[in-house]
């Protein structure tokens, strides 16, 4: 009979030990968890942040691009004359890369074909 109680007093600590074991690494492994989750956490903000600069560059980029349009259309239609069109941000840029393609050619009024072109 001792021997029995010593035998189930053994497995007992074993018992005890191993759940401690199982316990300890249950938590170094929801620590590790954690640290990912943070890294990957973090990741993620710095790729908002950059997708919102570039989104915000991206924007500003369209929204000047929409003004340099709505201008030349104003021009067209005789609402703005040629120096106003050519001291428009952006519109020398545009046009200039225009210069010596057929894409300029198609620009019916002459005065303003003549001024870009260089001739």
């Amino acid at each position: 009979i001792r021997y029995a109680v010593y035998a189930i007093g053994e497995i007992l600590l074993v018992v005890i030990g191993i759940l401690i074991a199982l316990q300890v690494n249950n938590n170094n492994d929801l620590k590790k968890l954690k640290a990912k989750e943070r890294e990957q956490l973090t990741y993620v903000l710095e790729n908002l942040k950059t997708d919102s600069i570039n989104l915000y560059w991206s924007i500003d980029s369209r929204t000047r691009y929409l003004k340099i349009h709505d201008n030349l259309n104003a021009f067209l239609k005789g609402e703005l004359t040629v120096d106003d069109v050519g001291n428009i941000a952006g519109v020398n840029n545009i046009l200039w890369s225009l210069k010596g393609f057929e894409a300029l050619s198609i620009i019916d009024t002459i005065q303003f074909r003549t001024q870009f072109s260089g001739g």
